[in-house]
């Protein structure tokens, strides 16, 4: 897995991600570094992701060939129902997602989400940390913050993750996902879009990665 993800790792918090993220946001604002993030949302993440697409994923990883056979047999003729009305319709197949409430799944999501952004990010994405050291997303599961140090940069940060997203069955939600910005003049911001859709700049916003405050944004 990338660094970056914190999610379902031993010795791997949340509350790192908050640290790291509440840093580069106070080093921008204390420093004027122009700085934005977008919180990203994935649409119905569990239920989405095509499961041949994970199965390739995990052979791209070296994941062992029986455990992904054994994975591909848990997951064949999944089945459910629909209730309307009180009334239960007949039972239809299921061929996207991982299922919900099993332990397995959130480690099953965890390789489509690293896959997915370790092809549609570049090393010359994100904030500078340090001269030659660079940072594009912190994560925690499907909880994702891009960094970018303006607001074009992270236009097409975000691009590229929505259309890899969709070749996986995935895609960002565009009414959940939010942008937030330090240091950014007015005349050099211009509204972030996906699928058309305007997405929704704000000065405090509270997720799982925690909140993110106005303070930061002068």
């Amino acid at each position: 897995m990338r660094p970056n993800q914190a999610g379902f790792h031993a010795r791997r918090r949340c509350v790192d991600q908050i640290f790291t993220l509440r840093r580069i946001l106070e080093s921008s604002h204390c420093y004027q570094q122009p700085t934005a993030v977008c919180f990203v949302d994935f649409a119905a993440a569990f239920d989405s992701v095509h499961r041949e697409s994970l199965r390739r994923i995990m052979t791209l990883y070296g994941l062992p060939s029986k455990i992904i056979a054994m994975i591909k047999a848990y997951y064949s003729s999944t089945t459910a129902l629909g209730l309307v009305h009180n009334n239960l319709s007949q039972a239809f197949g299921i061929r996207s997602g991982v299922r919900q409430g099993c332990i397995l799944s959130p480690i099953l999501f965890n390789y489509a989400i690293n896959w997915i952004l370790g092809k549609a990010l570049h090393k010359e994405d994100g904030v500078e940390l340090a001269p030659g050291r660079r940072l594009a997303d912190l994560d925690y599961a499907d909880d994702i913050a891009l960094l970018a140090s303006n607001l074009g940069d992270l236009q097409s940060m975000v691009s590229r993750v929505n259309d890899v997203a969709k070749s996986v069955g995935s895609s960002i939600n565009a009414g959940k996902t939010k942008v937030f910005s330090s240091c950014i003049p007015a005349r050099e911001k211009a509204p972030l879009k996906i699928n058309g859709y305007q997405l929704e700049e704000v000065d405090r916003f509270q997720i799982p990665l925690g909140e993110v405050a106005a303070e930061w944004t002068a």
